[in-house]
């Protein structure tokens, strides 16, 4: 699985992009093994069972917000800060 964390900067202790192996099946299985050493940031990307507002997460592209979303080897999972400017 690749795994990128863009415009993220509270997660920049976390690598930006990475070749990443977990044990787990879910987008929340993913969040969870991922920020296992930071608590806070998982916090700020999650909440509920769901993605926070001001974050999206895309999987192979698409927009996905349920944490009980089934991932696969080989999937490209992009965490980024929702942006807007005028």
């Amino acid at each position: 699985m690749k795994l990128f964390l863009e415009f993220l900067e509270p997660f920049d202790r976390i690598a930006s992009q990475l070749e990443y192996q977990f044990s787990g099946s879910t987008l929340g299985e993913l969040i969870r093994s991922v920020f296992a050493e930071a608590l806070d940031l998982q916090g700020l990307l999650i909440d509920n069972q769901q993605v926070r507002d001001r974050f999206f997460v895309l999987v192979n592209g698409l927009r996905v917000d349920d944490l009980g979303e089934e991932l696969k080897d080989g999937d490209e999972v992009v965490f980024s800060r929702t942006i807007s400017g005028g």
